[in-house]
């Protein structure tokens, strides 16, 4: 959806975003608030989420009252007070695309649980990204960086790496045992990379500065 209005004419957009969160959109409006605020971050779910509802939020007057708005709005500021919501109106589409994970844990009442490290290095099988970043939550971990000039970001959930507990317990570096196949059958691992990974049971090594008890809350 949020695809959708990007690729939307002008109009278009502006139409639809209007009526994004409208009561015409129920029960689904309110569900949309309702996982982004109180659900477990999935950061990659609620980064799309966030920007679903900033783009609700820019079509209104900066001084809407919001009692007066629809159900699935006054839930959100019910839940995460009015101070949050009004600071996301605000918010630019620069912004939104470079924090658009943190504002969604700012708003989450468990956006304690992600965990994220900025300076980390990765080795898996023939791929190498030596300037990334890792950001670890209940369902996952997501890496992103860039090799050479191209951008690369992948995302590893936990049920798909064998004792991922254990690999965590040992510590820093962290190797986990990745079951490839399984991954690029999701679509969650791009070709280009999977070429790269290469063996099915390549150990995916990662170095970050950080606590890895830190990520054994996540």
């Amino acid at each position: 959806l949020a695809a959708l209005l990007e690729d939307a004419s002008a109009d278009q957009r502006l139409s639809c975003e209007q009526r994004l969160l409208a009561e015409d959109f129920e029960p689904g409006a309110t569900r949309l608030v309702e996982v982004l605020v109180r659900g477990r971050p999935d950061p990659k779910l609620h980064e799309v989420l966030v920007e679903l509802l900033w783009r609700a939020l820019r079509r209104l007057p900066q001084n809407v009252n919001f009692k007066c708005t629809s159900p699935a709005l006054q839930l959100f500021v019910r839940l995460a007070g009015e101070e949050p919501c009004r600071r996301l109106q605000s918010v630019s589409a620069e912004e939104l695309l470079d924090w658009g994970v943190d504002l969604a844990c700012q708003l989450s009442k468990l956006g304690h649980e992600v965990v994220a490290f900025a300076e980390c290095y990765v080795q898996w099988g023939g791929l190498i990204v030596p300037e990334c970043s890792a950001t670890f939550s209940a369902h996952s971990f997501l890496v992103q960086g860039m090799v050479q000039e191209d951008e690369v970001a992948f995302e590893v959930p936990w049920v798909l790496i064998q004792s991922p507990e254990e690999s965590v317990e040992r510590g820093v570096p962290l190797h986990f045992m990745v079951d490839v196949e399984a991954l690029c059958a999701l679509g969650v691992l791009p070709p280009s990379l999977s070429a790269l990974v290469a063996v099915s049971d390549a150990v995916l090594e990662l170095t970050c500065k950080g606590d890895a008890a830190e990520i054994d809350g996540a």
